[in-house]
């Protein structure tokens, strides 16, 4: 094709695309695309190159033009280039963006599956325990909330530390919790305590070795205490 003529012909002279630009008063990117093939010279621009080149205009076509000053019939010998890159353009075009959806969707696919997978496991892992609370209705120590604020807390410390195990029930008594609390709010310096209870079984292995294999402990007491309007601090955990 064209640029590929003018390629090779600028490489036989020993010229470089800067050159060439600079000889025709053009940038050295206008030069590159022709010779890539991305667009073409007009008449008057073609004959400038072949002159550049010590070529013929037919040379650089590569085709048989009868009058070579014929400004007329080049053009048309262009314009059917022009069309030709058209075409061709507009079919690398159209290969690029299907190769471009097809790599979205398998993206989407992916991702997809990434967050199926993400779900699905959280679904498998996702520890069920119930939780009790008993308190006086009309007059409580602490608004539910409260006691579930404790009960997040100490949620969160088992399952960070208490590896191999399952925890399986929380529970607060308002009586029990009220009768121990004195002695935990004076022994933390703290303006209030909450005692909860709980019920969780062992693996095989005895969690981290330091509990009986496949074992279930009944009343594992979890105390707390804050101070104002601070929040649950865990204290100590056991029999």
């Amino acid at each position: 094709m064209l640029g590929d003529n003018i390629k090779t012909l600028r490489k036989q002279k020993g010229i470089s695309q800067e050159e060439l630009a600079t000889r025709i008063h053009v940038v050295r990117q206008t030069v590159s695309k022709w010779e890539k093939n991305l667009s073409v010279p007009d008449a008057a621009m073609l004959q400038k190159i072949a002159e550049e080149l010590d070529a013929s205009v037919n040379e650089l076509l590569g085709a048989e033009i009868r009058l070579e000053e014929d400004r007329n019939e080049i053009a048309e010998q262009l314009v059917r280039i022009n069309e030709q890159l058209a075409v061709k353009n507009r079919r690398t075009y159209t290969a690029i963006k299907t190769i471009a959806i097809v790599v979205a969707v398998l993206v989407l696919f992916r991702i997809g599956l990434l967050i199926a997978g993400i779900s699905l496991y959280s679904s498998s892992n996702k520890k069920e325990y119930a939780v009790t609370i008993s308190m006086d209705v009309e007059n409580p120590v602490y608004t539910e909330d409260d006691v579930n604020d404790a009960v997040d807390v100490v949620v969160r410390h088992f399952n960070k530390n208490f590896k191999g195990c399952d925890l399986k029930e929380i529970n607060y008594d308002e009586a029990y919790s009220s009768e121990c609390s004195e002695d935990w709010v004076k022994q933390y310096d703290a303006e209030e305590a909450v005692v909860l209870t709980s019920s969780f079984t062992t693996d095989s292995k005895g969690g981290d070795g330091s509990f009986s294999p496949n074992e279930t402990y009944d009343n594992w007491q979890w105390i707390l205490t804050r101070s104002g309007s601070g929040k649950w601090t865990l204290h100590t955990w056991g029999y």
